[in-house]
């Protein structure tokens, strides 16, 4: 039910700006990535923490980086499968979050 509710409102947003860049999270991405890049419209799925990812992101957006180079997310490419980027460290010190 939740995924046909956020399909939904990633459907809306590029209907409304179609080169919008959906970015998903959370534990279905996380629990399997893979399997969200299948079943939900996203391009970018955040796996684990998101706080210093999507400033990572952001980032090589706007200086026109590769995301491939982004760790801890999933890229979801149209014409292509899914690519997982390496693993993004587990942060144990909640200080030096953003």
């Amino acid at each position: 039910m939740h995924i046909k509710i956020i399909n939904s409102i990633f459907k809306g947003a590029r209907q409304a700006k179609p080169n919008i860049i959906n970015i998903a999270g959370g534990g279905v991405v996380s629990a399997d990535p893979e399997m969200a890049a299948t079943i939900m419209d996203f391009d970018i799925g955040v796996i684990g923490e998101g706080e210093n990812a999507i400033i990572e992101i952001l980032d090589a957006l706007s200086s026109k980086l590769p995301l491939e180079d982004v760790p801890g997310i999933i890229l979801n490419r149209a014409e292509k499968s899914p690519l997982l980027t390496k693993t993004r460290p587990v942060n144990m010190d909640i200080s030096k979050l953003p």
